[in-house]
């Protein structure tokens, strides 16, 4: 279990990461013209990177050193017995069902909320990386939590 809770807490991090260096190139790029475009990256992007590097040696130290049947290409699917692979089964199926659902939700959202916002691109582009960062968080919470309950009720 130690695995999935290490593995998902870093997901969702990456995850917050990666919208926060978005929004901030968003927020920070000037505004596109007929003539021109640019992308200015702000700190949010070094930061990514490292935490990227950081969260790769973890995983490389985590499989060398803890030896619970972590693996670095596998992540979260990790499993040391058949078992795991049953939890592991049961928590993805649950995670896809919530996949589905928000990605609905999002879409219609994202729709309703282009035809309130009326022009403003930079708000949408915004909304949209908020709202799909969301679901990522939610889907990896969905795959942790499930994990943990479906792994202590089997104990019984």
């Amino acid at each position: 279990m130690k695995k999935i809770i290490f593995e998902q807490t870093g997901n969702i991090i990456t995850t917050l990461l990666v919208s926060f260096a978005m929004i901030q190139s968003i927020l920070l790029s000037p505004k596109t013209t007929n003539n021109s475009a640019s992308i200015t990256f702000g700190d949010g992007w070094f930061i990514l990177v490292i935490w990227s590097i950081f969260f790769l040696l973890l995983k490389y130290c985590y499989q060398k050193y803890l030896k619970d049947g972590y693996q670095v290409t596998a992540g979260e699917l990790s499993t040391a017995d058949e078992r795991e692979q049953e939890i592991s089964h049961f928590a993805l199926k649950k995670t896809y069902q919530v996949v589905m659902f928000f990605l609905i939700v999002t879409i219609v959202t994202a729709f309703f909320f282009s035809l309130l916002i009326g022009t403003n691109i930079t708000t949408l582009s915004i909304f949209i990386i908020t709202m799909l960062s969301a679901m990522l968080i939610v889907s990896f919470s969905t795959y942790l939590i499930t994990w943990i309950i479906y792994e202590l009720t089997s104990l019984d």
